[in-house]
């Protein structure tokens, strides 16, 4: 969140996108699956993915990241910045 907003300070016409699990109980068996973090880093985890997906609003798209579909989830994303290039000939393109 905090990269998001520095970015758009930056540049003001960035695109951003951002790519949310299906659901917090979704996100929470991922992560917990992974079996990468404590069981407080998991509820530190847990905590800050709530605040942030109430901040979702604060991006141009919202791409749902369903489980076992990476690659619908990159399309999507290819779909969004080729919908933009057209709708925004002018804007500067950069990754």
């Amino acid at each position: 969140m905090q990269g998001a907003h520095a970015v758009k300070l930056r540049v003001p016409d960035a695109l951003l996108i951002f790519i949310v699990p299906p659901s917090l109980q979704e996100l929470f068996e991922r992560l917990r699956s992974r079996a990468t973090e404590t069981a407080d880093e998991l509820e530190l985890r847990q905590r800050n993915a709530a605040i942030e997906l109430a901040r979702k609003g604060d991006y141009d798209h919202v791409v749902v990241n369903e489980t076992g579909q990476v690659g619908r989830t990159a399309e999507r994303i290819v779909e969004i910045i080729e919908a933009e290039r057209l709708s925004h000939p002018d804007r500067r393109i950069a990754l």
